[in-house]
């Protein structure tokens, strides 16, 4: 895969992420409470897409953002998949049976996945900037 093709899948994630976020955010408050951690991560998206906006890329860094951009995706379908799976809480009955298994799903491990891409992300961004530091710093000599 060609690096502009990476890093234009990897933007065209945010708007899944935006997409996702509201979704979790207008639903009842079992699902709100994913909305925040799902926020987060595309704040942390957001500023890793303006670094790429200023760089050029080098091999090792597309390939690290390959990495980010099919584990991000991944976890937005899971994402999605899960709140397809339990749409029916967003209907206002007082009690449905998604709602009584709602209690018993696990999302510990949705957050922490979550949570982890956040970190990887931030790390990226760390290294981008260090990047353009560097070669900011190389022009200027040069």
């Amino acid at each position: 895969m060609s690096p502009v093709y990476i890093v234009s899948s990897f933007l065209a994630l945010g708007q899944l992420m935006w997409n996702t976020y509201t979704s979790y955010a207008n639903a009842p408050k079992q699902f709100r409470d994913l909305s925040q951690e799902i926020s987060s991560l595309h704040v942390v998206h957001k500023q890793v897409e303006a670094q790429l906006l200023t760089v050029t890329l080098s091999a090792n860094h597309t390939l690290d953002l390959k990495v980010l951009h099919d584990g991000l995706q991944t976890l937005m379908k899971d994402l999605s998949d899960l709140l397809e799976k339990y749409k029916s809480l967003t209907k206002n009955y007082t009690i449905s049976f998604d709602r009584l298994r709602w209690g018993q799903e696990d999302i510990a491990e949705l957050r922490q996945r979550i949570l982890i891409h956040v970190c990887l992300l931030s790390a990226f961004n760390t290294n981008l900037l260090w990047y353009v530091r560097f070669f900011l710093r190389f022009l200027l000599i040069c």
